[in-house]
């Protein structure tokens, strides 16, 4: 995996995590929770899953 692909996940990620603290979470419309849970729960997982998937196939 390209140490690109980490920097960018990062980004989105902390990016996803500022705009769910400064919606103050409780007042935060759904439409805008959900994409944002998984974005957060789902992009570690993803580039954890990549990475090995990287390193099997080299």
């Amino acid at each position: 995996m390209d140490r690109t692909e980490w920097f960018l996940g990062l980004i989105v990620f902390f990016l996803a995590s500022i705009v769910y603290v400064i919606g103050e979470g409780d007042s935060t419309p759904m439409i805008i929770v959900i994409p944002l849970m998984i974005t957060l729960y789902g992009l570690p997982i993803y580039l954890v899953i990549n990475s090995f998937a990287d390193k099997i196939s080299n």
